[in-house]
């Protein structure tokens, strides 16, 4: 009777925690990110400037700055996968090796001298509040620089 009881909690602990890492892969999924804008400073000042701003987001959504150049910069976030736990559940132990696989997701910052100042491109793989924080970021740097009145 006991065991019976041990095996159903361990059962339903089992479900939650697969719901739930489930429910936050699929919240965190990554999407294609591209993003441009014009900038009215030289590239090594636009990088400096974008970086700065930049940075503190990429942080908290645990990004690493993975390398840096005078007009390229790239960031780093490593994860594993949500659908992870299957093999570790349906093939325990051998299935705690899965453990060992990482993905990873790149964006690329670029910045192209053009007339009157600078393109900012940023490309890669993220997760939607990310392609949203960087855009509302670029944005706001290139509004500040134009007059326009930033949005808060």
């Amino acid at each position: 009777m006991a065991a019976g009881v041990i095996l159903l909690a361990f059962i339903g602990l089992a479900l939650f925690l697969f719901g739930r890492m489930v429910y936050l892969g699929w919240k965190q999924r990554n999407v294609s990110i591209s993003i441009s804008d014009e900038l009215p400073w030289v590239p090594e000042e636009a990088a400096a400037h974008v970086i700065g701003q930049v940075t503190p987001t990429m942080q908290a959504w645990r990004y690493r700055l993975a390398s840096q150049g005078p007009t390229t910069v790239q960031f780093s976030y490593t994860y594993r996968p949500a659908w992870l736990v299957i093999p570790c559940v349906l093939f325990f132990p051998l299935g705690l090796l899965s453990l060992l696989y990482k993905k990873t997701a790149d964006i690329i910052f670029n910045f192209v001298p053009v007339e009157g100042g600078t393109l900012v491109s940023i490309a890669g793989q993220g997760s939607p509040y990310v392609r949203g924080d960087i855009g509302a970021t670029i944005e706001r740097l290139s509004q500040s620089h134009r007059g326009e009145p930033a949005e808060s």
